[in-house]
């Protein structure tokens, strides 16, 4: 029995969603950098996270906001 599929899982992504996809990753990645470089006060912590963004790709941009800039926008909210 043949069950019909959902045209969402029915095609691989397309040329243009791709390219899109690579583009926000990238935008994500140099935000990640620029934060941390215009944010971090000392050497000892921008460094650090700054080769883990660079060489952690987006897993280090990803970790970088997830542990650095949420709390510091959590530390601003109070």
């Amino acid at each position: 029995m043949n069950l019909p599929m959902h045209p969402m899982f029915a095609a691989p992504l397309g040329g243009w969603e791709v390219v899109a996809i690579l583009i926000a990753v990238l935008a994500f990645w140099i935000w990640m950098v620029i934060d941390c470089v215009a944010h971090e006060t000392n050497l000892n912590g921008k460094l650090p996270w700054l080769l883990l963004i660079i060489f952690g790709n987006i897993f280090g941009a990803s970790l970088y906001f997830l542990i650095r800039k949420m709390t510091r926008k959590g530390q601003h909210a109070g």
